[in-house]
């Protein structure tokens, strides 16, 4: 493999250390300077008020201090490096946090993050990431750091073959979705095989609605039937 990573649970975080990550992280390469910005203030937050002397060593390197891991993975290319982790005491045990290649994500609140993180993925071109959230009363994906809670989430979510566009099937007062970027098709009765063509140039998906006295299956594609 290309990198390495380590959860350590006894590390003491250095002072010099953690300002040179904060030089990093000032550094980093973000085509959004207000989305950079916002994620230096919460690796700050967090790196003050972690309560902990763990760390994630990620290349022989530590990052922050956090209070536990919950779920890592690395990207198929094994150039980036997603994980979950909680910080803090108390009440602040209750946000969950997520850290991508070094960058912390916005939190997420519930009774028990770790375990309501359902799954954390990446796109097989490892261009985006997933992370699924479950606190038992709803489901939905966070894309790219980006919260789409629409509705209960049905699935996965399918990502663009050589893009960063995605599609995923959400359902809310038993009516059924689809999601497709910035666009919202629906409400369907069901629906089913949400999907890219393999060059990444077609999206389509199976839709039922219902008709006098039945209900009608038909193809939706590129956002026409």
């Amino acid at each position: 493999g290309k990198h390495i990573a380590i959860f350590h649970d006894s590390f003491k975080f250095p002072e010099d250390q953690a300002r040179a990550i904060r030089a990093r992280l000032a550094k980093a390469p973000k085509n959004d300077s207000k989305a950079l910005a916002e994620s230096v203030r919460l690796s700050e937050q967090v790196r003050e008020n972690a309560g902990s002397t763990a760390t994630v060593i990620y290349d022989g390197k530590p990052q922050f201090p956090i209070k536990s891991i919950g779920r890592a993975t690395f990207s198929p290319d094994g150039e980036h490096f997603l994980y979950s982790f909680m910080v803090g005491k108390g009440a602040q045990l209750q946000r969950g946090y997520i850290a991508f290649d070094g960058i912390v994500q916005k939190p997420f609140s519930f009774p028990s993050p770790l375990t309501a993180l359902e799954a954390l993925y990446f796109s097989s071109d490892s261009k985006s990431w997933v992370a699924v959230i479950n606190d038992s009363t709803n489901r939905y994906a966070v894309i790219n750091g980006v919260s789409n809670n629409y509705g209960m989430l049905v699935g996965n979510v399918e990502f663009q073959p050589g893009g960063y566009g995605y599609a995923y099937h959400y359902t809310t007062n038993k009516a059924h979705f689809v999601r497709h970027n910035t666009r919202t098709f629906g409400p369907y009765s069901q629906i089913s095989a949400v999907q890219f063509s393999a060059e990444g140039k077609h999206f389509g998906f199976i839709a039922t609605r219902r008709i006098p006295g039945d209900m009608e299956n038909f193809v939706m594609i590129d956002g026409k039937e």
